[in-house]
């Protein structure tokens, strides 16, 4: 006879597996999105959108380029 608490610990591990999992996709997705911004950007007047997310996709950590604010 399984335990409540064995029960709630495969149920755990299912959540996880599942959230891993989504996480992954979400990050194929938008890495997808980011090159194509990328390449059809250009054409678009799509630059800056391109900079402001270039930060979360650069290798090795570079930090984003400062964005000018109209205030």
């Amino acid at each position: 006879m399984c335990t409540r608490l064995a029960r709630l610990q495969r149920l755990t591990e299912r959540a996880e597996a599942i959230d891993e999992g989504l996480g992954s996709d979400a990050m194929s997705f938008a890495q997808k999105g980011y090159a194509l911004l990328k390449e059809s950007g250009k054409n678009q007047g799509l630059e800056g959108l391109r900079r402001e997310l270039s930060g979360r996709f650069a290798k090795g950590g570079r930090a984003p380029e400062p964005t000018l604010s109209s205030s």
